[in-house]
């Protein structure tokens, strides 16, 4: 009679196999997070054993809840709501233009706008890396600086900006 009420317990099943979430994610993040929703609601909502399955945080199980709540299983935007330092369009745009004309990099570039067009942007304030104006403009797409590629005649032309001693 004393162990009755310990019977009546029976552990929950240890999980079976592995399901690789990152590999599904990949496919689709939304279903990916779904899947794991699901397994949460046929396993008795047991985090813990659905973060071991599927291989990653409770936090993260944790998280899929609360935006399954709000009904949004959907990646969010990384990108900030608000960027007070940064470079107005138009002067990104000619930025852009002239580094297409110039292919110069962030020092010669900076020194240029500032003798040629007039503005005054430090290296690194335009925001603009040569990788980004690569993503950025179609025009350059495969166009590489300097002499590793491109075209002889402008990669061995001298340089206005340059002092040669």
């Amino acid at each position: 009679m004393k162990w009755q009420k310990y019977e009546l317990w029976t552990p929950t099943p240890q999980p079976i196999g592995r399901i690789e979430y990152n590999k599904l994610r990949r496919i689709n993040p939304e279903a990916a997070r779904r899947a794991v929703i699901e397994y949460l609601k046929s396993n008795g909502h047991n985090i813990s054993q659905g973060a071991q399955v599927f291989g990653i945080n409770r936090t993260v199980i944790y998280d899929f809840l609360r935006t399954e709540k709000e009904d949004n299983l959907k990646d969010r935007s990384r990108a900030p709501h608000h960027q007070p330092r940064r470079t107005p369009a138009q002067i990104e745009d000619q930025v852009i233009k002239v580094k297409c004309q110039t292919r110069y990099g962030a020092e010669r570039l900076s020194r240029y706008l500032k003798q040629q067009e007039g503005l005054s942007l430090p290296p690194g304030q335009s925001g603009i890396s040569s990788g980004e104006t690569e993503r950025r403009s179609p025009l350059l797409s495969g166009m590489r600086s300097g002499r590793r590629g491109g075209n002889l005649s402008t990669s061995m032309r001298p340089n206005p900006l340059r002092s040669y001693r």
